[in-house]
């Protein structure tokens, strides 16, 4: 109920929240993470890196690279 309350609080849009909804269920985020994820706005960083990897990697390869670099790196 918690991550629902954040969402609409915090969440202007409904592609945004859909997006946040999504990413809580794959990472299995607690309401702490999810609240940092809305104020660093990992839905503005998520897919917006330009590769080629689509033309020149077979598909599931492609699918992996590109995942890969969607996950932010916190150091």
């Amino acid at each position: 109920m918690g991550h629902h309350i954040v969402i609409i609080t915090k969440v202007k849009t409904a592609d945004e929240r859909k997006f946040y909804i999504h990413k809580c269920i794959e990472n299995n985020w607690s309401r702490d993470v999810l609240t940092a994820q809305i104020n660093n706005g990992l839905h503005k960083r998520v897919g917006t890196s330009i590769n080629n990897f689509v033309n020149t990697l077979p598909a599931y390869h492609s699918d992996l690279a590109n995942a890969t670099i969607k996950k932010p790196l916190r150091f």
